[in-house]
């Protein structure tokens, strides 16, 4: 029974830090957009290049959070793969039992 819980509660966790991914996907999108937009209003004369660099480091921040959440998927299927029974063979010796 508590190996059925642990593979249900990675595969709950899977399913919600999919959804982060997305919203975060999204929101590094709008900050790529919202720092080219500030790039060509400060060529344009109209902000100052601290409002672009800090729009630049949110956007920096917003992609350093989206790898981190990238890292914690991977790390959770790898328990998720572990929970289901797997292990960590290696190539070589996967060929062999699959002949």
């Amino acid at each position: 029974m508590t190996a059925f819980q642990e593979v249900e509660n990675l595969l709950v966790s899977e399913s919600s830090l999919a959804k982060q991914e997305e919203q975060l996907r999204e929101a590094v999108q709008q900050y790529e957009k919202t720092r080219q937009i500030a790039e060509t209003r400060y060529k344009a004369g109209s902000i100052s290049l601290t409002d672009v660099l800090i729009i630049q480091r949110q956007e920096l921040q917003a992609k350093a959070n989206l790898l981190t959440l990238r890292d914690a998927r991977l790390v959770q299927r790898v328990n998720l793969h572990l929970a289901l029974g797997g292990d960590f063979a290696k190539p070589e010796q996967v060929a062999q039992i699959a002949q």
